[in-house]
C-alpha cells in the first residue's frame, strides 16, 4: 500500500494540527510541539464559528465552498455534498459521495486552516513544512476495522495532507490517526476531576452523527471500546421517512414521487432535505429548547408544483417516529455494560459528540450506565474530539522522537546481564548438587551394611541425572530475575529520564512501571548435555578429592610413611611389583622383606594405590570407614561447592550458542517493554 506519511523532524516541526472530519461538522484544533499548553480550537467560519458542518458545495464556476457557505452559495446548478463521511471500505469511486469527495473535502479544509492561521502555517502564498495534521476515525467496528483506518489515513495523504508517520525498525508506529474516543479521552484528561477518578473506571460515550462510540478506561487495563452504527443521522432519516408517508397522505399526485426520487443520493435536493432536517433536529432537542413541535420547511426544484411546503411535527408525534431508534441505543448501551466490561466501576461518565447535545442522551445514558456515576459533559462536545486530536498529536510525537532515543541508546538495548546471569545459574545449580550429593554421603553413612564407593558413585550419578533436567529452567529463572533487575535498575531510570525531557510537566510518580514479562531463553538439548557433561565431570573430581580426604581420616598415612622412614622415591617402580597388594600389607602391618623395603611405596603411591582399591566394587567399607568419608565430604562441601561454580561458569562463559541465545533474547525483551510502557503511558501523557 503507498505512503506519502511526513515524518516529524525535531529540528523544523513546530505545530500540530488535530483535525476531526466529522459525519455532521468539522473541526480543528493547532498546538506548539514545544510547550504543554492547551491547543487552540481554530476558527473555520467568518463571524468566528469553530466549527462547520460538514457540507461541500461545488458551483457551477468551479468554485468549491465548505461549511456554511456550501449552504449559502448553492444553486440549482451546482452539486451539493453532505453526510459524505463513510468508512472507505463501504465507498466505491462510482457512486457518490465518492471517495474523491471525501477527499476533496478533506483539502479544503485543511486549505482553510492554513489561511486562517497563515501568519504560522504560511509563508506569502506558500504552506509552510513546519507543521503535521492528526485526523480521527470512529471506534473499532465492524465498518471502521483495522483495515478500514488505514484506508482513511490513506485518503488523507491522497489529499495532500501532511500526515505526521513514522516506524522504528517495525518496534513502534506513528500512524498519524486517532481513534475518535481516545481523542475524547485524552481532551477530558485536561480537568483535573477526570484525571483524579482515571484509577477507578471512566466511561467515554462519543455520540457523533453517523456512529455511537463508546469507551472504557480504567489504570493499568487496556482500553475497551466498541462502535455503534446508531449516530443521531438516523433521526433525520426516520422523521424524513416520516415525510414520505406525510406527503403521500396529501393526495397530490406528484409529492409521493418527488419524495421517493429524493433519496437517490445523486439529487442535491436530498442532502438539502436531510440538513434542513437535521437543523430543525438540533434546536428541537437541544438541551435548553421548550419548543412543542419540531418545523421544518424546504423547497424543491422550480419545475415541481407546489415547490415549497412547510411541515409541523408537534412533538407527541417525534416521540413517537424516534422511540423505535431511542430503544436501540440503549440496547446499544446495555450491550456494552453487560457484554462489553461486564458491569465495571464506572465513577465517571464522559458525553461527547455534536450529538450529545440532545437532550434525551443524557437520561438515556444515566439510565443504563448508573445515575452514580458523575456526569461530565464538556463545554463544547463539538469541540471535544479535535482539540484531543491535536493533544494526542503532540504526545505522539514526542513519545516518537523518546523511542527514537532509547532505541538507540546501546545502554539499554544491550543488556550487560550476562555475569550476572552466569552466576547466579552457577550458584543455584551447584547449591542443588551439593545438597543431593551431600545426601547421598549421608545415606551411605547411615546404612547398616558394609558397601563400596562404586555403589554410592552409582547413586550420586543417578541423582545428577535428575538434577540436570531442572538446569534449563535455572537458566530461565537467573535470566528473568536479572533482566528484571536490568530493567528496575537501568531501562526505568533511562525512561523517566527520556519522560521529564521530552514532557518536563508530566508528573513521574505515574511512571510506575508494570514487571517485565518473563521470556523463555531457547536452548536446545545439546546445550544441556554439555552443561550435564561439565557437571558429571567436575564432581567426578570432587569425590576423588573427597575420597583422598576420606583416605587420610581412616589411615594416618603421613604418620605411617614417617614412622618407617621411607624416602620418596623419584623413580617409577619396576619389576612388576603389584603395589596395591604392597600398600595394603604396608598398612595392614605385615612384615616387610630388605627387598619390600628398598621399594617401599611413597606417600603419593599409596594414596594412589589406595584410591584404586577403594574404588573397586569388592571393597566394602564398614560403618567407621562410612563415616570417615561422609566427613571428608562435608568438611570440605563449601570448597567442592565454589569448584563447582566457576567449572560451571566457565562452561557457560565459553558456549557461544548459549551466551547468543541470552543476548538477543534479552535484546527482544527490553525492545518489547520500551513498546509496552510507550503504549501504556500514550493514553496519560497529554
Amino acid at each position: 500500500m503507498k505512503k506519502n506519511f511526513i515524518v516529524p523532524n525535531p529540528e523544523q516541526l513546530e505545530y500540530i494540527i488535530g483535525i476531526d472530519f466529522g459525519h455532521g461538522e468539522t473541526s480543528a484544533a493547532i498546538c506548539r510541539i514545544d510547550n504543554d499548553k492547551d491547543p487552540e480550537d481554530i476558527v473555520l467560519a467568518e463571524g468566528g464559528g469553530k466549527t462547520i458542518p460538514s457540507l461541500m458545495n461545488i458551483a457551477s464556476d468551479g468554485n468549491i465552498y465548505i461549511g456554511g457557505d456550501a449552504v449559502f452559495s448553492r444553486s440549482d446548478s451546482d452539486k451539493f455534498y453532505a453526510y459524505f463521511k463513510e468508512s472507505p471500505d463501504t465507498l466505491d469511486e462510482q457512486l457518490k459521495p465518492s471517495i474523491h469527495i471525501m477527499k476533496l473535502y478533506m483539502k479544503q479544509v485543511y486549505d482553510t486552516i492554513c489561511i486562517r492561521r497563515a501568519g504560522e502555517l504560511m509563508e506569502g502564498n506558500q504552506i509552510k513544512t513546519n507543521h503535521v495534521v492528526f485526523i480521527a476515525c470512529p471506534s473499532k467496528s465492524q465498518k471502521w476495522d483495522d483495515k478500514a483506518m488505514q484506508n482513511y489515513v490513506q485518503m488523507a495523504l491522497d489529499a495532500g495532507l501532511p500526515i505526521a508517520g513514522a516506524t522504528i525498525d517495525d518496534k513502534f508506529q506513528l500512524s498519524g490517526i486517532v481513534r475518535e474516543s481516545r481523542a475524547a479521552y485524552i481532551r477530558m484528561l485536561q480537568k483535573k476531576e477526570v484525571e483524579q477518578v482515571a484509577k477507578e473506571g471512566i466511561l467515554v460515550v462519543d455520540y457523533g452523527s453517523s456512529t455511537i462510540d463508546i469507551t472504557y478506561y480504567k489504570e493499568d487495563e487496556n482500553p475497551v471500546d466498541k462502535g455503534y452504527e446508531l449516530g443521531a443521522q438516523n433521526v433525520e432519516k426516520k422523521i424524513f421517512n416520516h415525510l414520505k408517508t406525510w406527503h403521500e397522505e396529501l393526495g397530490n399526485e406528484q409529492l409521493p414521487t418527488i419524495i421517493e426520487t429524493l433519496e437517490d443520493r445523486d439529487i442535491k435536493e436530498y442532502t438539502k432535505l436531510l440538513f434542513d432536517i437535521r437543523e430543525s433536529k438540533e434546536q428541537f432537542y437541544s438541551k435548553y429548547s421548550r419548543t412543542k413541535r419540531m418545523e421544518i420547511s424546504y423547497e424543491f426544484p422550480p419545475t415541481y408544483t407546489p415547490n415549497e411546503l412547510s411541515v409541523r411535527i408537534m412533538k407527541n408525534n417525534v416521540d413517537t417516529i424516534i422511540d423505535e431508534y431511542i430503544n436501540q441505543v440503549k440496547q446499544a448501551f446495555l450491550d456494552f455494560k453487560d457484554n462489553i466490561i461486564g458491569n465495571k466501576p464506572i465513577t465517571l461518565l464522559v458525553l461527547t459528540g455534536g450529538a450529545s447535545k440532545m437532550n434525551f442522551v443524557i437520561t438515556l445514558a444515566q439510565s443504563v450506565f448508573g445515575t452514580q456515576a458523575k456526569l461530565l459533559p464538556p463545554q463544547d462536545s463539538s469541540l471535544t474530539v479535535s482539540n484531543g486530536i491535536a493533544t494526542a498529536g503532540r504526545a505522539d510525537i514526542k513519545l516518537y522522537y523518546m523511542a527514537e532515543e532509547l532505541y538507540n541508546n546501546s545502554k539499554i538495548t544491550t543488556p550487560d546481564i550476562l555475569t550476572p546471569i552466569y552466576q547466579d545459574t552457577a550458584e543455584k545449580i551447584a547449591d542443588n548438587i551439593i545438597r543431593e550429593v551431600l545426601n547421598c554421603y549421608e545415606n551411605f553413612k547411615n546404612q547398616t551394611v558394609s558397601e563400596s564407593i562404586v555403589a554410592l558413585r552409582k547413586k550420586i550419578s543417578s541423582k545428577l541425572l535428575q538434577q540436570s533436567n531442572s538446569y534449563k529452567d535455572i537458566i530461565q529463572l537467573a535470566f528473568n530475575n536479572n533482566m528484571k533487575l536490568y530493567v528496575n535498575d537501568t531501562v526505568k531510570k533511562e525512561l523517566e529520564k527520556y519522560v521529564k525531557k521530552h514532557f518536563p510537566y508530566y508528573n513521574l510518580s505515574k511512571i510506575e512501571s508494570k514487571e517485565i514479562r518473563e521470556t523463555n531463553v531457547n536452548l536446545t538439548p545439546n546445550d544441556m548435555d554439555t552443561l550435564n557433561n561439565v557437571v558429571a565431570d567436575s564432581i567426578k573430581q570432587i569425590e576423588d578429592s573427597a575420597l583422598v580426604e576420606a583416605i587420610k581420616l581412616i589411615y594416618d598415612i603421613a604418620a605411617l610413611v614417617a614412622a618407617g622412614g621411607l624416602k620418596v622415591l623419584t623413580e617409577v617402580i619396576v619389576g612388576g611389583v603389584n603395589l596395591g597388594k604392597r600398600v595394603w600389607k604396608w598398612l595392614n602391618n605385615e612384615k616387610f622383606s630388605e627387598k619390600d623395603k628398598e621399594k617401599a611405596p611413597t606417600y603419593e603411591e599409596i594414596l594412589d594405590a589406595l584410591l584404586i582399591e577403594f574404588n573397586d566394587e569388592n571393597t566394602k567399607l564398614d560403618t567407621g570407614q562410612r563415616k570417615k568419608v561422609y566427613e571428608a565430604f562435608n568438611d570440605n562441601k563449601s570448597t567442592y561447592k565454589n569448584s563447582l561454580i566457576n567449572d560451571i561458569k566457565e562452561k557457560l562463559k565459553n558456549d557461544k550458542i548459549i551466551k547468543d541465545n541470552i543476548l538477543l533474547t534479552g535484546k527482544q525483551l527490553i525492545s518489547q517493554y520500551i513498546i509496552d510502557e510507550i503504549n501504556r503511558i500514550q493514553l496519560q501523557i497529554k
